[in-house]
């Protein structure tokens, strides 16, 4: 995946449990081969942390101290547009529904497929980067294009003040 990206991953995982953080650190390298890992055992952490700018978060549920679903709501009264997925034991729909009704961009249980299914994720959330800077880069364009056009129309209008007064 990240052959088509030029841009190195940057994301937090807030798991308490230390073998989950190293699994997913090792599986997550057979998906993306430049990525920065920050992991946080409590949510507290994870926010206090946000000013780094995260790609996006990997998020336990069921944390010590604020749960998952705090701090995915906490996460999101800050950064509305961050991307978060939601990583958990419990397979109760209601539990995903909560997730996804509090901004969650996915659900992944943590069965035998969730790393496969983190990476599926993940790959959605580059796609979504790289579109959104696509998206800016021609913006940027369009401005200067825009900037150009009223430069042209306001020289034009000279000249045609000009062509004006000297033909009176």
């Amino acid at each position: 995946m990240s052959d088509k990206h030029n841009h190195s991953l940057s994301f937090f995982v807030v798991e308490d449990n230390d073998t989950y953080i190293m699994m997913l650190d090792h599986q997550i390298k057979k998906f993306i081969s430049d990525y920065h890992l920050t992991p946080f055992k409590t949510g507290e952490e994870c926010l206090k942390n946000l000013h780094l700018n995260p790609d996006f978060i990997i998020l336990d549920y069921y944390l010590p101290g604020m749960n998952g679903i705090e701090t995915l709501k906490k996460i999101h009264e800050h950064y509305p547009d961050m991307p978060v997925i939601m990583w958990s034991g419990q397979e109760d729909i209601h539990v995903a529904i909560e997730c996804f009704e509090q901004g969650a961009y996915s659900y992944v249980v943590k069965d035998r497929n969730g790393i496969s299914k983190i990476g599926r994720s993940i790959g959605h959330i580059q796609d979504k980067i790289r579109l959104r800077k696509e998206n800016d880069v021609l913006r940027e364009k369009i401005k200067r294009k825009q900037r150009t056009v009223y430069a042209l129309i306001a020289v034009s209008f000279v000249l045609l003040v000009t062509l004006i007064a000297v033909s009176v």
